[in-house]
């Protein structure tokens, strides 16, 4: 019993053990979890419908992921799956997925929101 009281009065009175309540969390990095798709692209993937319709805007993003495009036309050229697919910052603000958008290769955001 003795020990049950220590623990829990160690658990309050350290700030690092305290379990942290949702208010303490930053709100970006929240809307940027909730907001980001994990898509596997695999022989039988197909990319989203909604991606040729609405209104979609880039945002950078913090966090770098793989460009979903890249990974799609790898796959469906039957190209090698790389160790290390380009990444990118940049993520399409409705569909909340990474798309590439730099000078090195075609703008993947134009292409995958243009091409069927």
């Amino acid at each position: 019993m003795e020990l049950v009281r220590y623990l829990i009065k160690d658990a309050t009175s350290n700030p690092l053990k305290r379990i942290t309540r949702r208010e303490d969390k930053n709100p970006i990095e929240e809307e940027e979890a909730e907001c980001s798709k994990k898509y596997k692209v695999s022989g039988n993937f197909k990319l989203p419908l909604n991606r040729l319709t609405g209104q979609h805007f880039p945002e950078y993003r913090t966090k770098r992921s793989a460009c979903l495009w890249c990974r799609y036309m790898r796959k469906k050229n039957n190209l090698p799956y790389l160790q290390n697919p380009p990444q990118s910052n940049i993520y399409c603000s409705e569909c909340g997925v990474a798309l590439c958008c730099n000078n090195q290769r075609s703008s993947c955001f134009k292409d995958f929101h243009t091409i069927e």
